[in-house]
């Protein structure tokens, strides 16, 4: 591999850490951020520094952040920075989904949508409208405590669940927190983690974090992961605001 170019406007305007230090070395940073980098230099280098049983998510990575106060809006960009989805939550509007997926900025068009007030369970659909819309359901397993929560698609069993773990990338000051998440295909006795998001503890507020799919999961499941990752920490977040907690980093929905 080539040395990389480093373009300096790349790195963020704040002088915040990088969206993926925790997990990058300085000369992987600046592979993450320069343009004149390829898509497959750039998986080369996330890959040599993801913990083993982890290091097969060389597919999309992307950077969660809010885009304004009270953080609930959120934009999805790929590493390099380019816009690729954006979150439109509603709380409170009558027959509004709870959020609105948009390609690939908030004036770009609906692709998705995740139904979940005051239920236990996420309904999410993909497509540009209600009717032509591919739905999945994503059960909560638990009664009692918002732990996991199993769906199926394309005949294919899956399982979001929180996760502490090193083995996921989930270190240092993450550790503590509730909101780094993953989900994992089930088949016969074996499973395989197809995508994390680890959510940065130190972050400024409006980062969120990072989210990394295995290779060839497909466009659609990943709208699904994403919808279902900024679904769960929503509902998070409600609960703790209606329980008169701080933030939204405990309990569950």
């Amino acid at each position: 591999m080539s040395a990389p170019t480093y373009n300096e406007e790349h790195r963020p305007d704040d002088g915040s850490p990088y969206p993926n230090d925790k997990v990058l070395s300085t000369t992987e940073k600046e592979l993450a951020y320069s343009p004149s980098v390829s898509s497959d230099d750039r998986s080369i280098a996330i890959s040599s520094s993801l913990p083993a049983q982890t290091s097969h998510l060389t597919g999309p990575s992307y950077n969660l952040n809010h885009t304004s106060f009270p953080w609930r809006n959120v934009t999805i960009t790929h590493l390099s920075g380019a816009a690729a989805y954006h979150v439109e939550v509603s709380e409170a509007t009558p027959n509004k989904p709870d959020i609105l997926l948009r390609a690939p900025d908030r004036d770009g068009r609906v692709v998705g949508r995740n139904y979940f007030r005051l239920k236990r369970s996420m309904r999410i659909g993909i497509g540009e409208s209600e009717l032509d819309s591919q739905w999945v359901e994503l059960k909560q397993s638990s009664m009692i405590k918002l732990t996991t929560f199993a769906f199926s698609f394309d005949g294919r069993d899956y399982l979001m669940s929180r996760t502490h773990s090193a083995a996921d990338g989930v270190n240092g000051a993450n550790k503590v927190g509730m909101g780094s998440f993953k989900v994992v295909e089930k088949a016969g006795k074996g499973e395989r983690v197809v995508a994390v998001y680890v959510e940065g503890m130190l972050h400024p507020a409006w980062m969120k974090g990072t989210v990394r799919f295995v290779e060839g999961l497909g466009e659609d499941l990943e709208k699904v992961v994403l919808m279902g990752f900024v679904g769960w920490r929503e509902k998070m977040r409600r609960r703790a605001a209606y329980a008169g907690q701080p933030g939204g980093g405990g309990g569950g929905g």
